[in-house]
């Protein structure tokens, strides 16, 4: 898919998935990584010994984890490999060089319930942000997958989703869904604005590694789930190597 259409279609429908950004093997060894790096979280949470936030609240937080990864080696060879191949389609879509907005690992267990739909940002005239869910092994139906209402991104649907409950409701119905089951390596693209929840999760767990850019000229939003010590601190091009874009 060239850039323009892939651009396209992440703007009429708020959600776009991309096949083999990370190798399954290369999946594999982040999803051990990040699950070692939550034990030592939990650890550090239950003893008061952490030296900065690791968790981010998430809604339907039972048997559920929004866990700030480090760019230690792993995650950091990870996320180039992931952000190369986007760099293009997130340069057309939130300008020059975007920030580096969030950095997690988003985790649910067996048990997990199906999420409320939601918006992780609310309307804004031009796309703020956009969020990349990375499989880190197959993402069944059993496992929960996201779910996406395409073409809810739009200032209408907003207004529907807040107004009266009766329009909510219709709009959760009308609403085209995408179902987020992938292969390991594979990931969805989408809008922060983009009305969307965690499906339940009744087989095991599952790991999705995520990163969010941030349109240089977005107003501002609340903090992202980032580790502070990593918060304004890089860039898609940075991340890369690459010429940072002029202040």
């Amino acid at each position: 898919t060239s850039t323009a259409a892939a651009a396209a279609s992440l703007e009429s429908e708020g959600v776009l998935f991309v096949d083999g950004l990370l190798e399954a093997s290369e999946a594999a060894r982040l999803r051990s990584h990040v699950e070692e790096w939550l034990e030592t979280a939990k650890t550090e949470a239950a003893d008061d010994t952490a030296p900065e936030q690791r968790f981010g609240g998430v809604l339907s937080r039972a048997s559920r984890y929004d866990l700030y990864l480090p760019l230690d080696p792993p995650v950091a060879s990870a996320l180039e490999a992931c952000a190369a191949q986007l760099a293009p389609l997130l340069e057309e879509v939130l300008g020059e060089d975007p920030e580096l907005f969030e950095l997690s690992a988003l985790i649910s267990d067996r048990g997990a319930p199906r999420q409320p739909v939601h918006p992780d940002t609310g309307f804004t005239p031009q796309t703020a942000l956009l969020t990349a869910f990375v499989a880190l092994q197959e993402v069944t139906p059993d496992l929960g997958p996201t779910f996406f209402l395409a073409g809810t991104h739009t200032r209408a649907a907003h207004e529907r989703f807040n107004g009266e409950p009766g329009e909510k409701l219709q709009l959760l119905r009308s609403s085209p869904r995408r179902i987020g089951t992938l292969p390991a390596g594979a990931a969805t693209l989408f809008d922060s604005r983009l009305l969307h929840g965690g499906g339940e999760n009744a087989q095991g767990r599952r790991v999705l590694f995520y990163f969010t850019f941030k349109a240089r000229e977005s107003p501002r939003l609340p903090k992202g789930s980032l580790l502070a010590s990593l918060r304004y601190r890089h860039s898609l091009r940075s991340l890369l190597g690459a010429p940072a874009a002029a202040a």
